[in-house]
C-alpha cells in the first residue's frame, strides 16, 4: 500500500512482481490452513489458481507478469524461490498433479538459464530469445538461485524428483563456497540484499541437515552466531539491505528466529531457542498491525485500490517496519513473517517416541497437550496439560532468576533441575505449572530511523519482551509508515 506523508493512501503492484506475491500467498496460505484450519474461500483459491497457471505460462516456468523479450527487467528471476516453495505445497496439500509437472518444467528451464552459475542467461530457455543477461542486483547469485535452494527443497520433499534435488545440490555446492565464510564472518558473496542472503543460509542448511553434513552444519551454525547475529539487534531490528544503517525488513527478522529453530535441531544449544523466541516476542507479535490506520483514498473512486484503506492495513506485520515504531502493508513481508511464525508455532512442542519437549513459551493446542502462557507485570505463569501418558521436558529461560522459578506437578511443587536448558518432570505428569519472574532491564541502541531526534534510544524489558522504549513511550508504535507510489 502507498502511503504519503499527508496518509493519503492506495493499493498498488509493484512493476513485474506479481508472481513473487502470488507464490508468497500459497506459501503463507496453505501453511496456514494446514496448521490451524484456516479456510480458503473457494472463489479466491480458484483465483489465484488461475493466476499461477497464467503467470506461469512463460519460457523459464516461473511466475513472471508478462515478461517482456525487449526488457530484461521485466524477467523477475528472484521469484524463483516463491514459485518452487508454492508449486511444492501444492503438490503437498492439493494433491495437484498441474503443480508437478509446472515445477519440473520450471527447474529445467531455469538450470538451461543459469548455466554459468555467475551470469544468467535467460536466452537459453527458448530459441526466439535473445540478450536476456540479467545484470547488477537483479541478476546476483544469492537474490536468484542461492535463495531458490529452500523452495526447491520444498518441491523435492512434495514430489521426491531426483533432479530437483540434484539441482539444489548444484546451488548448494557453489553458494555454500561463496556465502559460508568457515571463521563465520560475512562472505564477499552474501550479495546485497538481506533476505535473500538468510534464504539460502537456510535452504543450504536444510540440505546440509538432509545429506547430514556435519562440517557444513558447523560451518553455518558459527556463521549464525557472528555474521547473522550481527545483522540483528536486541529488540530485532534488521535492515532490508546488508550494511546498511536504516529501512527495516521484518521478513528477515522472522528468518533468523527460524534459522536459530532449525540449528537448534543440530547443535541442542537452548540459546538458540531463546535467541527465536526473543525474536518473536520483541519485533514479530509488536510488528503486528492490530487496529485500523488513520488513512483516507489518494482518489474518490470507486476502485478497489482506494476502498477500505484503514480496515485493509489490520493484519499487515510490520513490512519495511522503523526500529521503534512504524508499519507498511506489503503482501511480501506479511506472508514472509507468517511463514516464519508458523515453522515456530508449530514446534512449540516436540512429541517424541517416550516424551514431549516444550520448546516454545507460547499459547499452543493439539491432540494430547496445551499449552496456557500468561504474563502479568513482572510474572509469568506457563501451563502444560498433558494427556499423552509420556514424561515432559520443560525449557527454563536461562534469564530468569533461578530463585523465583516455581515448579508443579498435578499440583504439588517440585524442585526444578535442568539439563540443556530443560526441566525434565519424568512421572507422566497431566498437568504442570512453571512460574518464573520476568526481570526488569534496560538497553541501549543507536536509534535507526530515518525520523529519529537523538542518536540512541533505551529499550525497557521484562523478560524477553519490550514494554516501552525512550523517548518514544509507547512500543511498538502502530502508525503508516510512508511508502513511496511506483512510478
Amino acid at each position: 500500500m502507498a502511503v504519503l506523508p499527508n496518509l493519503s493512501a492506495q493499493y498498488q503492484f509493484r512493476p513485474h512482481c506479481t508472481g513473487h506475491n502470488i507464490g508468497r500467498w500459497w506459501n503463507a496460505l496453505l501453511r496456514l490452513q494446514a496448521c490451524t484450519g484456516f479456510d480458503i474461500p473457494p472463489e479466491v483459491e480458484a483465483a489465484m489458481l488461475y493466476n499461477t497457471w497464467s503467470m506461469s505460462d512463460n519460457p523459464t516456468g516461473i511466475f513472471l507478469e508478462e515478461p517482456d523479450p525487449s526488457d530484461v527487467s521485466s524477467w523477475y528471476i528472484h521469484s524463483y524461490r516463491e514459485t518452487m516453495l508454492a508449486l511444492g505445497l501444492l503438490v503437498k496439500f492439493r494433491s495437484s498433479k498441474r503443480a508437478h509437472q509446472q515445477g519440473i518444467k520450471a527447474v529445467a528451464q531455469m538450470r538451461k538459464a543459469s548455466r554459468d552459475l555467475k551470469q544468467w542467461d535467460i536466452s537459453h530457455c527458448d530459441p526466439t530469445l535473445t540478450d536476456l543477461k540479467p545484470t547488477g542486483r537483479g541478476g546476483e547469485p544469492a537474490y536468484t538461485h542461492g535463495r531458490a535452494i529452500e523452495g526447491l527443497l520444498c518441491f523435492y520433499e512434495a514430489t521426491r524428483s531426483t533432479e530437483v534435488l540434484e539441482e539444489a545440490e548444484r546451488l548448494a555446492d557453489f553458494h555454500f563456497h561463496n556465502i559460508i565464510s568457515l571463521d563465520g564472518t560475512l562472505a564477499e558473496g552474501c550479495g546485497h540484499h538481506t533476505h535473500s542472503y538468510l534464504n539460502t543460509v537456510r535452504g543450504l542448511l536444510l540440505l546440509a541437515r538432509l545429506s547430514r553434513q556435519e562440517d557444513r552444519l558447523a560451518a553455518i551454525h558459527k556463521t549464525y552466531k557472528n555474521a547473522i547475529s550481527g545483522m540483528i539487534t536486541g529488540s530485532g531490528f534488521v535492515t532490508h539491505d546488508i550494511g546498511a544503517s536504516l529501512g527495516g525488513d521484518i521478513a528477515s527478522a522472522g528468518d533468523i528466529a527460524h534459522i536459530a529453530l532449525l540449528l537448534w535441531d543440530h547443535s541442542k544449544d537452548p540459546i538458540l531457542l531463546e535467541d527465536a523466541e526473543n525474536i518473536v516476542r520483541s519485533r514479530l507479535l509488536p510488528a503486528l498491525v492490530t487496529k485500523p490506520m488513520p488513512l483516507e483514498p489518494m482518489e474518490t473512486d470507486e476502485l478497489d485500490c482506494n476502498q477500505g484503506l484503514p480496515e485493509r492495513f489490520v493484519g499487515a506485520i510490520g513490512g519495511a517496519v522503523g526500529h521503534v515504531g512504524g508499519q507498511t502493508c506489503v503482501t511480501d513481508f506479511t506472508a514472509s513473517a507468517l511463514h516464519s511464525l508458523i515453522e515456530l508455532y508449530e514446534r512449540t512442542v516436540d512429541i517424541e517416541d517416550n516424551s514431549i519437549r516444550v520448546n516454545f513459551h507460547f499459547n499452543y493446542k493439539r491432540s494430547g497437550v496445551q499449552v496456557i502462557s500468561k504474563r502479568e507485570n513482572s510474572e509469568a505463569h506457563l501451563t502444560v496439560l498433558n494427556e499423552t501418558g509420556k514424561s515432559v521436558y520443560l525449557r527454563i529461560p536461562s534469564w530468569a532468576p533461578k530463585s523465583s522459578l516455581w515448579l508443579t506437578q498435578d499440583g504439588k511443587q517440585i524442585g526444578v533441575k535442568t539439563s540443556d536448558g530443560y526441566a525434565c518432570i519424568s512421572k507422566e505428569p497431566a498437568s504442570i505449572e512453571l512460574r518464573y519472574a520476568l526481570p526488569e532491564s534496560t538497553t541501549e541502541e543507536t536509534w535507526r530511523d530515518e525520523t529519529a531526534t537523538q542518536e540512541s534510544v533505551s529499550f525497557r524489558w521484562r523478560g524477553d519482551q519490550i514494554y516501552e522504549v525512550d523517548p518514544v513511550g509507547q512500543y511498538f508504535k502502530q502508525f503508516p509508515k510512508e511508502c513511496r507510489p511506483f512510478s
